[in-house]
C-alpha cells in the first residue's frame, strides 16, 4: 500500500487523535541547492493535510546548520489542524540516515508508520517513469493540484520560518 494510505488506516486506529509527529531524515549529500523542505520534505505536510484536515496555523523554524546560505538543511515545524489536531514536523539532512517515519498520539499507545528512503526512492522513481505514458496519454495533469498544495504548505513553512512568526 502507499504511505497515504497506510497513514489513513493507522489514523483509523488511533481513537481520539491528538497528536501527529512526522519525521524525515535526509542523508546530508542528497541535497545540493534547493534546501531540505523543497527538496524532499514538500510531500510531508500536503499528505498531512490530506490524512488529517486542512492546515490551520503554522510556527516554523528552519537553520542551515552544515553549510552558509538561504537554504535550510533542518527544518521543524509545529502544525495546528482545524480540526484541533497538534503536530510536528521535523526534516533534516545532518547525517546519513535516510528514513521517514509517522508517529500517531491517540489513545493508549502510539501508532507508527516508516520506511527506508532509499529503498522507496528507487521504488518511487520506477512507478514515476512507468506512470508517464499512461498520464501523457490521458492529456491530463494527474496530481496538479496535490503538487501545487504541497508547494503552497512548503512555501508557508519556509516564509514562517523567514519571519519567525506564525502564520495562520
Amino acid at each position: 500500500t502507499g504511505i497515504d494510505t497506510q497513514l489513513t488506516q493507522r489514523a483509523g486506529q488511533s481513537p481520539d487523535l491528538s497528536y501527529v509527529r512526522a519525521t524525515i531524515r535526509i542523508p546530508c549529500d542528497w541535497v545540493q541547492t534547493e534546501g531540505v523542505l523543497h527538496g524532499w520534505g514538500m510531500w510531508c505536510p500536503a499528505l498531512l493535510q490530506q490524512v488529517f484536515g486542512p492546515i490551520d496555523t503554522v510556527r516554523a523554524h528552519s537553520r542551515s546548520h552544515r553549510r552558509r546560505g538561504l537554504f535550510e538543511d533542518h527544518v521543524l515545524a509545529h502544525l495546528t489542524f482545524t480540526n484541533g489536531i497538534e503536530g510536528h514536523f521535523e526534516i533534516d539532512a545532518l547525517g546519513n540516515e535516510a528514513r521517514w517515519e509517522v508517529e500517531l498520539r491517540g489513545g493508549d499507545a502510539p501508532n507508527q508508520c516508516g520506511g527506508d528512503m532509499r529503498r522507496e526512492r528507487s521504488e518511487g522513481l520506477a512507478a514515476l517513469y512507468a506512470s508517464l505514458g499512461p498520464t501523457a496519454a490521458t492529456g491530463g495533469m494527474m496530481g496538479e493540484s496535490t503538487l501545487r498544495e504541497a508547494l503552497f504548505l512548503s512555501h508557508w513553512m519556509r516564509q514562517c520560518a523567514r519571519l519567525e512568526k506564525s502564520l495562520t
